[in-house]
Order: structure tokens, then sequence, then C-alpha cells
């Protein structure tokens, strides 16, 4: 079995290897020979039909009229099992002439069918006063040609009764029985006919001598693994070779299958038992390495597989260690705060984790187990490796992917300034490099970021619409006009006319048109974005909240208030109704009218006590002093909450 858990197969599978090179193909020539020379006869009583029928085909044969004898002989056969001719007649030595008949002219296919009819004749009543050993040769033959042609489960049926009657057997033949159970073993778990190889092997393991009986214990072990409904009978089949035979080259590959096969049955305490017992008694073979490397990474570790773990980590022994393995590793030496076999284990994961699916487990089992600090740390040293740390692309791209996903923006925007844009570093990916953009964009730092995603659009050639979107915006907060402008128009043609994608790029168009002091033409973008039924309600949002800011620059309080008030129609649950609500009081205070103000501010502080504008709003609420000669209103209603 690989280490993934699914079974090996053809050369990678023990037993078939060695049945491969035990098959000898003399014995079966011998055997050939054997059946060529047998006697053209029939029963002493023939029917009279039958009588004809039957010598007309020995003429044939004899004339070596092996097709014209064939198709005699099979409309007799077929009439003899039926019970429709004389019970009496035998066809055993006449089907299994033609048989090899047919195997001398290289028909394979046409031999197998009469070496299989032969076998069915030498049942028949009329077969019960046939020579003993010369039923064996046929039987052998016919079990060899039926394996040749790939009918296994027939070249078993024949076989299969001769161990039954030993007298019949020489000692010879009873050696070619054995091979020949071994072959069909190998051959069938080739054909992924394993239910077959069982039943061949587990019939070689009841007769082999040793020296072939545990190449038949260990392939029945197999094929009962490939079934999927047997893994404890695998299990146990398996643990009996390795009892019997634990200095076979195999036994520990053997012993790493019982783990496994026990955990697919779902005993649990059996497989911590097999894999402590295999980590004892093997340490330093690959099965071990293997049967570690089934764990996944949010399975209990066995303290005696940790231990395990550790040791190899300390003892400079990782060049066998598999990124899976290392992966475990790490959790096994986060688990102990083993600092050695951390900081080993640590630079083999970086080295080695071509994919990046290992680096990106362990941070998230490291995560998930509150072990923070040990995930934080191996991150940081993916993500920004030192000077002689060998870390490959994969790895150090999952580890960014992992520290986006949990925002630690502060950790990406330090690794940023570890390298520029355009420094050559083979291993800094795209996604990396965007994801460095997006971490100084998240931590304020936007002209740093606009850096990265120039280059990311103009040096790497990244056109998606994403990309292009930061890009245009990063050029737009900084009020670079001609920049922007090109960046802008970039994002729309990306866009491919999407409702939502365009409606974003509108909001950017109108974030530069205001910043170009163009009020009228932003809030008739905004007006636009606003009323497409594709925009989502925060954007809405965000876009009446931008309309209000447009007259809040013009002085233009009233109509400021007015548009203000309109957010929370637009987006009730969205962040931009906080915000409309202090620069409503805001707007209010401008106009001399405290009373409203403080009722907007009052309500933001009673409604989103912890948002962060609610310290604002109490600030404000402070400051103001009504006095009677302050404007009041007539009526709440003139409030942004009307």
């Amino acid at each position: 079995m690989d280490a993934d858990g699914t079974m090996a197969h053809n050369d990678h599978n023990p037993t078939a290897r060695r049945s491969r090179q035990r098959i000898c193909w003399s014995g079966w020539l011998t055997i050939a020979i054997a059946v060529s020379g047998l006697t053209l006869c029939g029963g002493e009583s023939l029917a009279g039909e039958s009588k004809d029928a039957l010598a007309n085909i020995n003429q044939l044969l004899t004339a070596g009229k092996i097709g014209q004898a064939a198709q005699e002989l099979r409309q007799l056969d077929d009439v003899m099992k039926s019970g429709q001719a004389a019970t009496e007649v035998d066809l055993t030595f006449p089907l299994a002439i033609t048989a090899r008949g047919f195997e001398q002219a290289n028909n394979l296919a046409d031999a197998a069918e009469f070496y299989q009819r032969s076998v069915m004749a030498s049942g028949r009543e009329s077969a019960k006063q046939l020579p003993g050993q010369k039923l064996t040769l046929i039987r052998l033959a016919a079990s060899s040609t039926l394996a040749r042609a790939a009918n296994y489960q027939a070249a078993l049926d024949a076989l299969e009764p001769l161990f039954d009657v030993p007298e019949n057997v020489s000692d010879q033949q009873r050696k070619l029985l054995i091979q020949l159970c071994l072959h069909v073993g190998s051959e069938s778990l080739s054909a992924s006919q394993p239910a077959i190889a069982e039943r061949a092997y587990d019939l070689a393991s009841k007769h082999a001598p040793d020296q072939d009986r545990g190449t038949a214990m260990l392939g029945a072990g197999w094929a009962a693994a490939m079934q999927q409904s047997k893994p404890q009978a695998a299990a146990e089949k398996l643990a009996a070779f390795v009892e019997q035979f634990p200095t076979h080259d195999d036994a520990p590959r053997a012993a790493a299958l019982v783990v496994t096969c026990l955990r697919q049955a779902n005993l649990a305490a059996g497989a911590d038992k097999a894999l402590a017992d295999l980590l004892d008694r093997w340490p330093e073979s690959i099965a071990a390495a293997e049967a570690i490397a089934r764990y996944n990474p949010d399975d209990q570790l066995l303290p005696a597989a940790a231990t395990w773990l550790l040791q190899k980590a300390t003892g400079s022994e990782l060049q066998a260690f598999t990124p899976r393995v290392t992966a475990l590793g790490l959790i096994a030496a986060a688990d102990a705060d083993h600092e050695a076999a951390w900081s080993a284990l640590s630079q083999r994961l970086a080295a080695t984790d071509s994919v990046g699916q290992q680096t990106s487990d362990v941070l998230q089992h490291l995560s998930d187990a509150k072990l923070n600090a040990h995930a934080q740390r191996l991150a940081t040293l993916l993500i920004a490796p030192q000077e002689g740390t060998d870390a490959h692309a994969a790895s150090r791209e999952a580890a960014c992917r992992w520290a986006g996903r949990n925002q630690l923006w502060s950790m990406l925007a330090l690794a940023s300034e570890t390298s520029e844009p355009d420094s050559d570093d083979p291993t800094r990916t795209v996604a990396i490099e965007r994801l460095f953009a997006e971490s100084l964009m998240q931590t304020g730092r936007p002209d740093d970021s606009r850096k990265w995603w120039v280059h990311l659009v103009d040096q790497r050639k990244v056109d998606d619409f994403p990309t292009l979107l930061r890009c245009a915006e990063t050029a737009t907060s900084l009020a670079d006009v001609d920049q922007a402008s090109k960046r802008i128009e970039a994002a729309r043609a990306a866009s491919q006319d999407d409702p939502a994608r365009t409606a974003l790029v509108d909001m950017l168009s109108a974030d530069l048109a205001v910043r170009q002091l163009r009020f009228d033409e932003a809030r008739s973008i905004l007006e636009r974005v606003i009323q497409a039924s594709q925009s989502v309600a925060s954007l809405r949002g965000r876009a009446q909240w931008m309309i209000g800011e447009t007259f809040f620059l013009q002085q233009k309080f009233s109509d400021a208030i007015e548009a203000y008030r309109r957010v929370e129609g637009i987006d009730p649950a969205g962040p931009w109704v906080e915000v409309a609500l202090v620069q409503a009081g805001k707007s209010f205070e401008q106009l001399g009218r405290t009373r409203e103000a403080a009722v907007c501010y009052s309500s933001l502080v009673s409604r989103f006590a912890d948002s962060q504008h609610a310290s604002v709003a109490r600030r404000r609420l402070a400051a103001i002093a009504p006095t009677p000669s302050s404007p009041q209103s007539n009526s709440s209603s003139e409030t942004i909450r009307r």
C-alpha cells in the first residue's frame, strides 16, 4: 500500500515480484509432452452413434485435422453435458489431446477451452476408471494453459482437487502445483482480481514448504487487503505472516499494512499496538516512515510515533522524511515544546514541500490546537526565510496564504520589507506579491502598497480584475490623477461589463472626481451606482454616504444632512450608517443646530456603543454646550432619523 493509503500493484507488490521469478515454464513443457502421449481411446461399451462419432474424431486427430476434430468433439461434448448421449462414453483424453494440438498451433484461446472441457469430462461418471496419474497430468496442463489465457478462476478449479489426492501427485508435480498457485496469485493481483489471488495464495500456503509458505502467506494477506470489505481478515493474515517470518525482507512492510488495515476496520487500539510494535522492531525501515505518513494532521499521535519522530529529527535522520512526515514531526515538536526538533523540522519542511499542502495543513492544525505562537513562528520563517534557509516557493506561498486568511497583515507587511518588487527572488510567487501588496494596504501604507501593485501589473503582466482594481485604488488614493485615470480605465476594461464589477470601478471614478473637486460629476456617478440593481447594499450605502461627503465638502450642510439620512434606508445594517450619523451631527453643528447634532451623536452612542465612531460622538456630545439663543428645531422630524 502506498503512503496515501492506496494499494500498490504490479512491481510494487512483493509477492508479484517473487512469483514471477519463481515460475518454471520447463515444468509446464514437461506436462504438455506427457499429455501429448496420451492414448486415444473411449469407454469399453459405447452407444452406437456416440461410438461412431468418437471413432471419427480419433481418426481426425490421428490425421492431424485438429480443427475438424474440435468441431465434432465440441458438439459431442455438448450433447454429453446435456445428458442426451450414453453416459459410458468418456471424452477426457480426446479433449485433452485436441487442446494440446491447439496449444502447439499457438491457439491459446481454443486450447484453454478444450483443456477446460477435458477437466469437466474427467469428473463425470464415465471417467471414474481412468488412471489417477494421467488425470493429474491433464489437470496440471489444463491449469497451466488456463492461467496463460488469464482464466485464473478456471485454472484454480482445475488444480485444487489435486491436493486432495496426494497419492496421484509426485513430489515434482507438487512443486509445480505450488509454483502455479503462486503464479496465479501474482497474475491475479496484477489483473486486479484480489479475491482469486487470495484463494490461490491461501491454497499455496496450506501445502507449500517453508521456503514458499512465506511468499504465499504474504500474498494472501496482500490480496485480502486489496478488498475493501476485508480489512480485519487482511490484518490477521498479515500479522500471521509477520509472526512466522519476522526476518523476511517484507516483514516491515507487512507490519505497516497491518496498521492500515486495522485502522480501516476501526480497530484503533489494535492499530496503535501494531504501530508501536513496528516502530520498536523496525525503526529504521522505510515501512516505519510510511506508517507514520498515514496519519492525518488532526489525528492524535501515538506516543510511540511522536517519540520516533522526535528521535529522528534530533538524530539528523531527516533525509527520508517526506513533507507529510515532516509536518507530523512539527506537530509533535510543538506539543512537546522540543526546540531542537522544531528547528530541524521547520527547515526540512521549507525545503521539501513542493506543493504547499503540508505547510498549509500544519499551520492550520497548530492554529486550531491553540498553538498560535508556534504557527506564527513557522509562518514567519517561511514567509521571510533567513539567509541560508532553503525555502521552496510553494511552501512559502502556503504560509503567506495562511497569514492572509488569518488577517496577520502586520506579519506580511513586515516580510514585504525584506525585498523590493524588482529584486530577483525565484521563491516569491505572484500570489505572495499580491499578499504583500494587500498587507500594506491593510496596514495603512498605500504608497508602499502601490509599488507592489504596479510591479504586478507592469512587470508581472497580471491582468485579472481584482489586481487591476487594487492598482487603480492605490493610484486614486494618492491623488495621482493621470496614473489613476489610466489604472481606472484598465480596470474598467477588465470588468467585461459585469455590473457588479462596473459598480466598483465607478466608485473609484467618483472618488477621483471628488479629489479633483468635480462634485457634480462625482454625484452623477454615485447615483448610477445607487440605482444599479446589481450593486450590493453595502456598496450603495457607501455611495450614498459619499454623496453626503460631496455636499459637506461644498459646505452645503442641509443637502449633506439629507444625503446622510438616506444611507440607513439603503443599507440599514451596513457600516456606513455609523459614519453617516457622525457626519450628520457635524453638519447640524455647522448649522448651529446643536440639539439635532446631539440627537445624532446620542443615537450613535446608544446603537453602536462599541464602534470606533462612538468615541468621536462622545467627544462631540461633551463639547456641545446648548445656549438659550441656540437655534432649535421645532420638530424631531428634522433630525437624521426623521
